[in-house]
C-alpha cells in the first residue's frame, strides 16, 4: 500500500542537508549572487488523528547560513533559534495541513525556516494499492511568507513507483518524482524592495518502506530560470538563475 497510516505512535530520527542559490544578472549594478545552506537532524513524531494522522516535527540539531553579495556578510541560524515544534496534519496520500509552527528568529527565516522546510518530510502518494510501473500526478499550490517576503510555488508532481530494492534487509519501494514548478517572490530582501518570477523543473528519487509507511531516503535537485525586478530603483527583467539540491535520510 503506497499510503501514510499510523496504527499507534512512531518516533524516527532523520538527517537533512540542502543547498540553493541563484544568480542575478545585474547589468549596470554587476552581478548579485546569494546562497543557503542548511543540514541537521530532526525527529518526526506520528500518531493517530481524528482527521488523519498527526505528525510533530522537532529539529534536534541545525546549522544554516546565508549569503548575499550584494548586502555581504553571512547570516547564520542554529538550532537555538528554532523553539518549539512544527504541528501537522497527514490524509493518507500525505495532502500536508500545517497547524502549527514555531517560534522563530528573522535569522532562522533567512536560512529558509518556514512551512515548506516542515513540509520537506512528507510524501504526496496514491493511497491506494497500485501495480509496480504506476504513475499518479498531483498538484500542489503553497502561499508563505518569511523574512519580509511572500513566496507563491506551484508544483505539478509526477511519480512513478519504478522498481523495489533492499535496504538493511528491508524492501523498499523506488519512486521517481518529476516536477514542473513556478515561483513567485514579492517583499523586500536586506531592506530593498524585489521580485522574482521563476519557472524551470525539479526531480527526484525517494525509497518508500511501506511496512512502516516512512520515507527512508530522498533527495530532489531544482533548476529554476527567470527575472527579478528592484521595482523602487525602476529596474526590471534582470535574468536569474536558481539551482537546489536537498536530501533527507532516516536514521536505521
Amino acid at each position: 500500500m503506497l499510503a501514510y497510516a499510523a496504527a499507534a505512535p512512531a518516533t524516527f530520527t532523520y538527517e537533512f542537508s540542502d543547498t540553493s542559490g541563484f544568480s542575478i544578472q545585474g547589468g549596470a549594478i554587476g552581478e548579485i549572487r546569494a546562497s543557503i545552506t542548511g543540514a541537521g537532524t530532526a525527529e518526526l513524531s506520528y500518531a493517530p488523528a481524528a482527521n488523519g494522522i498527526g505528525l510533530t516535527v522537532s529539529l534536534t540539531d541545525f546549522a544554516g547560513s546565508f549569503t548575499n553579495s550584494a548586502a555581504g556578510g553571512t547570516t547564520t541560524a542554529s538550532a537555538a533559534d528554532v523553539q518549539g515544534a512544527a504541528q501537522l496534519n497527514l490524509s493518507s496520500r500525505g495532502e500536508v495541513t500545517v497547524t502549527t509552527l514555531p517560534t522563530v528568529s528573522r535569522a532562522a527565516q533567512m536560512v529558509g525556516v518556514g512551512p515548506n522546510f516542515f513540509r520537506r518530510f512528507t510524501l504526496r502518494l496514491p493511497g491506494q494499492r497500485m501495480q509496480r510501473g504506476a504513475t499518479w500526478v498531483d498538484t500542489v499550490a503553497v502561499t508563505e511568507e518569511t523574512a519580509g517576503t511572500k513566496a507563491a510555488v506551484r508544483d505539478i508532481v509526477s511519480a512513478t513507483w519504478v522498481r523495489v530494492t533492499i535496504v538493511a534487509g528491508r524492501t523498499l519501494t523506488v519512486i521517481t518524482h518529476s516536477t514542473q514548478r513556478t515561483l513567485d517572490i514579492s517583499g523586500t530582501s536586506e531592506g530593498v524592495e524585489i521580485a522574482q518570477h521563476l519557472a524551470g523543473t525539479a526531480s527526484g528519487e525517494t525509497l518508500w518502506d511501506a511496512e512502516r509507511n516512512v520515507i527512508v531516503s530522498r533527495i530532489e535537485t531544482t533548476d529554476l530560470s527567470g527575472t527579478f525586478d528592484l521595482p523602487a530603483m525602476g529596474i526590471s527583467g534582470l535574468p536569474v538563475e536558481a539551482a537546489g539540491t536537498g536530501r533527507i535520510t532516516l536514521r536505521q
